[in-house]
């Protein structure tokens, strides 16, 4: 009888919880924003004149600076090896173009695949500080204090590349530390260019690099100068919103493969 009894005021706890987040849904959205939050679908919306009304009077009320939108591109890549498609769990088959160099992508075995995180943790300066400290206690070469050096150098252009915080945004606000990193970013490109991997080749990363960096700077100066932000945080102008959009739904569409037993068509 206790453990009914326990029971039954937890399910009342619970009940009182959704009553009360319910009661504040609705004094902020329409009843086909609340649809729209509370039942997952990939089919689109007809909005209720009410609530395109209340966007329009949202619109008209934002500052000039908050009317930028911006467009996100994913990107695509021809990776050597077998392509595996997860919405369908299989090797479709092996790409027959031909890669830079002449290199004939069929005859690699290796699924090709990006790991975001391996590359943040590794080009960081934890590791440069490491590296460091074994060349001073003579456990590796010092040669490897050039390795030190660029790692470090690429842990400060992805943090300012990616800062999220008005710490490590531009800004005009303080001009020794604006012309500081705009003096990095400039000199960076100058290190890129002229960096030699391996064979002395051009490679695609070089290529990445430099027009992420060469872009970032012509933002900064079209917003800060133009449009007179007061900052600019370069995540923003990452694609990070649409990869969250792209794991949402594909975890949406893997629910409803598991359910259907099938793959579902809106993630190929």
């Amino acid at each position: 009888m206790k453990t009914k009894l326990k029971y039954v005021n937890v399910l009342k706890k619970k009940f009182r919880k959704y009553h009360t987040l319910q009661k504040n849904l609705e004094k902020v959205f329409n009843q086909d924003q609340r649809e729209c939050i509370i039942y997952e679908s990939h089919k689109g919306r007809a909005w209720s004149s009410n609530t395109v009304t209340k966007a329009l009077r949202l619109i008209s009320a934002f500052k000039p600076e908050e009317k930028h939108a911006v467009l996100l591109i994913d990107e695509m890549s021809i990776k050597p090896g077998v392509q595996f498609v997860n919405s369908i769990g299989l090797v479709v088959g092996k790409p027959t173009m031909k890669l830079s160099g002449g290199y004939d992508s069929s005859k690699g075995l290796a699924i090709g695949t990006m790991n975001v995180a391996l590359s943040v943790a590794l080009l960081n300066d934890n590791v440069a500080a490491a590296i460091t400290f074994h060349i001073t206690k003579k456990n590796i070469d010092k040669k490897h204090t050039t390795t030190a050096w660029f790692i470090s150098l690429m842990h400060k252009w992805f943090k300012l590349m990616t800062s999220r915080y008005e710490k490590l945004a531009l800004s005009y606000y303080n001009m020794s530390i604006y012309n500081e990193s705009i003096t990095f970013l400039q000199e960076f490109i100058e290190i890129i260019t002229g960096i030699t991997v391996d064979d002395n080749n051009w490679k695609p990363f070089q290529t990445g690099l430099l027009l992420c960096t060469k872009t970032a700077l012509d933002l900064q100066a079209q917003f800060l100068s133009n449009h007179n932000f007061r900052y600019l945080l370069l995540r923003r102008c990452t694609q990070d919103a649409l990869e969250n959009l792209f794991s949402m739904k594909k975890k949406s569409c893997s629910k409803e493969k598991n359910s259907r037993k099938k793959s579902c068509s809106r993630c190929t």
